[in-house]
């Protein structure tokens, strides 16, 4: 593949991938407090979400550190892993959440 191809490429990759990340903030009925204290740990992104609480162990440790009770995190664990359906935007994923529809996270 030619240099400017393959940057072109990669270019609209990152271009796809990127729109896939959402903020947490983009939950429908979000709380305020909780997203501002997951930004603190550095946790803005969907993305983020999920690798920073993807285990029991991580869980637990992100709540001690953030001082966020841990059914929140496992909300947020939720919600953000909906969202990684294709079409699946704030207000849907809450709704799913709301109705105990989960994906693949093991809680």
């Amino acid at each position: 593949m030619q240099p400017s191809l393959a940057a072109r490429a990669s270019e609209l990759r990152e271009k796809e991938v990127s729109s896939d990340r959402k903020g947490l903030d983009s939950f429908l009925g979000h709380d305020r407090q909780v997203i501002d204290k997951l930004a603190q740990a550095g946790i803005i992104r969907t993305d983020q979400m999920i690798e920073a609480a993807f285990t029991p162990e991580l869980r637990e440790s992100l709540s001690q550190r953030t001082g966020i009770e841990i059914h929140k995190i496992i909300e947020y664990l939720k919600l953000s892993d909906l969202s990684r359906l294709k079409g699946m935007k704030g207000v849907r994923a809450r709704l799913y959440y709301e109705a105990g529809v989960g994906v693949c996270c093991r809680i």
